[in-house]
């Protein structure tokens, strides 16, 4: 039996985030929140966010790439989000 309850995120600290980001940047990190907290989440969307901001702001790449964001990445899939 497959658990089709929404997963919940790993924390990530968008106010103090955004403080240092172009309005570029802050677009793209309003689109991952909007992704993230999304009741069905676009794992395809998050990626695209994560790589448009993976270059200037290395705490998104730390986020995205820790093994608590991909468990729940992994779960979105495996949930059929």
């Amino acid at each position: 039996m497959t658990d089709q309850r929404r997963p919940e995120p790993p924390p990530l600290d968008y106010a103090r985030i955004e403080a240092g980001l172009t309005a570029e940047q802050k677009a793209d990190l309003a689109g991952l929140r909007a992704q993230v907290e999304h009741a069905h989440p676009d794992a395809e969307r998050i990626r695209g966010h994560v790589s448009a901001l993976r270059e200037t702001e290395a705490r998104i790449a730390n986020w995205f790439d820790s093994p608590e964001t991909q468990l729940w990445m992994q779960s979105l899939g495996n949930a059929g989000l």
